[in-house]
């Protein structure tokens, strides 16, 4: 054997590494809609129907204690006046709120919270509610007869 047959290899292999991060990625992208989504329990207004809000629309939640979260940040809700306006742009901008609040807050406080929004410019507010699972009854005035 000759001295010259052996070299030395000193090139970088980045299969491994791009392998390892390619796993990475995947792993992250499969966990972070259940990371964002378990956020906090809240009891929300039972309904029948119900539409699919934007999902860049902006959030607003109003917890069982009355405290405030806009867009998942803790808001007093003396300041809320000026964040939902800081939220137009301008007159003619299209800005969406939705409005979580759980079933234990006064209905009278969400109307304020309403009315905050549209005096700040916002045109669309929906209000969010837990779409109802098992089957209602169905009531007599649906055309069937009774007997």
């Amino acid at each position: 054997m000759k001295k010259n047959e052996f070299r030395l290899i000193s090139e970088i292999n980045i299969t491994p590494l791009t392998d390892v991060m390619l796993v990475l990625l995947v792993i992250f992208m499969i966990s972070a809609p259940a990371i964002l989504e378990q956020g906090m329990k809240m009891n929300l207004p039972k309904v029948d129907q119900a539409i699919e809000a934007d999902s860049d629309a902006n959030q607003l939640t109003i917890r069982a204690d009355r405290s405030l979260l806009l867009n998942q940040s803790e808001v007093a809700s003396g300041d809320l006046p000026a964040l939902l306006k800081a939220l137009v742009p301008d007159e003619n901008a299209r800005v969406s709120l939705t409005v979580k609040a759980d079933y234990s807050v006064p209905h009278g406080l969400v109307v304020e919270i309403l009315d905050m929004a549209q005096l700040a410019g916002i045109q669309d507010v929906l209000v969010a509610g837990e779409i109802v699972e098992e089957e209602l009854p169905a009531s007599d005035s649906e055309g069937g007869d009774p007997s």
